[in-house]
C-alpha cells in the first residue's frame, strides 16, 4: 500500500504484528520504504472499524478485494513515476 502526505510518499507493507499491552503493533515489512511501526489502541480499532463498515466506498471496493485477482490497480505509470521521484532523493523527506 502506499501511504502519502505533505511529509512523506512511501511504500508500507505490513509485516509483523505483535501485541505490547492493549496496543496492536504493525511492523512494516523490509520490502517497506522506511521502518514504520504503528501502535493501534482498542478505540483507534473500534473507530476505524465503524468507518470501514459504514462508508459506501469500503462496500463498492469488496468485490473488487474478493475477486479482482494479482492485477496492479495503481498501473505501471503511477508505479514508475514514484519509482522516478524516489531516485532523486536518497532521504523520503521534503526538509
Amino acid at each position: 500500500m502506499r501511504v502519502t502526505s505533505s511529509l512523506a510518499d512511501i511504500r508500507f507493507q505490513v509485516g509483523e504484528i505483535t501485541r505490547d499491552g492493549d496496543h496492536l503493533v504493525v511492523h512494516s515489512a523490509p520490502g517497506s520504504t522506511l521502518a514504520t511501526q504503528i501502535r493501534i489502541s482498542p478505540r483507534d480499532a473500534r473507530a476505524t472499524l465503524k468507518q470501514v463498515l459504514t462508508h459506501s466506498a469500503v462496500w463498492g471496493f469488496l468485490p473488487s478485494l474478493l475477486f479482482g485477482g494479482s492485477r496492479k490497480s495503481n498501473g505501471s505509470k503511477r508505479d514508475d513515476a514514484w519509482q522516478a521521484r524516489r531516485s532523486g532523493t536518497r532521504v523520503n523527506k521534503p526538509w
